[in-house]
């Protein structure tokens, strides 16, 4: 997990990423695009998090990770009042598992990098 800096002006990221590289991916295409970024390696350390971080912008989640996986995760999130707003992007290698989840964006692993920097915009800014 990142350490707990001070967001920048644009709304914090949070990512939700079990695959480091994929995880590394992600957070340095972001932090190139100016946002701060916080970054779980599954649901229950992601809602740990939520805690003491500044409500996100945006969640990144990945479905397919161990403890409570993305489907637990954002079941658990959308029940939350305090959170159920957050808009969540699923990044998978199978589109179709995201199929009945109310996510604003769904984007394939491998990632289009450019596409994943799109979903920030239109969510944070």
């Amino acid at each position: 997990m990142t350490d707990l800096k001070l967001p920048s002006a644009k709304k914090p990221i949070l990512v939700i990423e079990d695959d480091h590289d994929t995880r590394v991916s992600i957070r340095g295409v972001l932090e190139s695009e100016g946002y701060h970024i916080y970054t779980a390696t599954n649901g229950m350390d992601a809602f740990n998090l939520l805690d003491k971080i500044p409500t996100p912008g945006l969640i990144f989640l990945d479905l397919v990770m161990p403890i409570m996986n993305g489907w637990e995760f954002f079941s658990a999130l959308k029940k939350d009042p305090s959170r159920a707003h957050i808009p969540v992007a699923v990044v998978t290698v199978i589109p179709e598992k995201a199929l009945g989840l109310d996510a604003m964006s769904v984007l394939e692993k491998p990632l289009d990098l450019e596409a994943l920097a799109q979903v920030a915009h239109q969510a944070c800014n």
